[in-house]
């Protein structure tokens, strides 16, 4: 099983190995906003390159609408701020998105990763605590072959599959 934590303003504070293999982050990428994967999926197409282009929209809708219910609880809070109006600034996507006024808690999704082992579609389930933070465990759907695949994954890691 994958899983990370993270803050609701998207900053990695802990994951396992399996998680790095999937999401291509790892705790203490970046420093200060650029350590934000929100900001990172908002203002750096590299970060795309791990999720299928066909679910680029709904992953920023949905990190958007979730930073919404964030804003909500703690609009006042100085990395919360910082982020949002810095995202303003330097984000379209995160403008027209968040003008919106769409509010949504992350709680359980799809997600399809792009990974050294090929795509690999987990369900993604996020379990908040009192304190802004998030687990989010990534597991197998019933019946896929996404357990052979995270197996797989587990062992390669981020080395390219070769099938020649």
């Amino acid at each position: 099983m994958a899983a990370f934590v993270c803050s609701d303003t998207y900053i990695l504070l802990a994951q396992n190995t399996l998680s790095k293999a999937l999401t291509r982050e790892s705790v203490g990428d970046g420093t200060g906003l650029a350590s934000s994967i929100a900001w990172k999926w908002l203002t750096d197409p590299r970060i795309r390159e791990a999720a299928p282009a066909a679910d680029h929209d709904e992953h920023g809708r949905t990190m958007v609408a979730d930073l919404r219910a964030a804003w909500a609880r703690r609009r006042n809070d100085a990395d919360m701020r910082a982020l949002v109006g810095g995202l303003l600034e330097r984000s379209t996507e995160f403008a027209e998105l968040w003008a919106r006024h769409e509010v949504a808690v992350r709680r359980m999704q799809r997600k399809t990763f792009l990974t050294s082992v090929g795509a690999i579609t987990l369900d993604c389930e996020v379990l908040a605590t009192a304190d802004n933070q998030h687990l989010v465990v990534l597991t197998p759907p019933p019946g896929s072959s996404a357990l052979e695949d995270l197996r797989l994954l587990a062992v390669v890691g981020d080395q390219s599959v070769d099938s020649r």
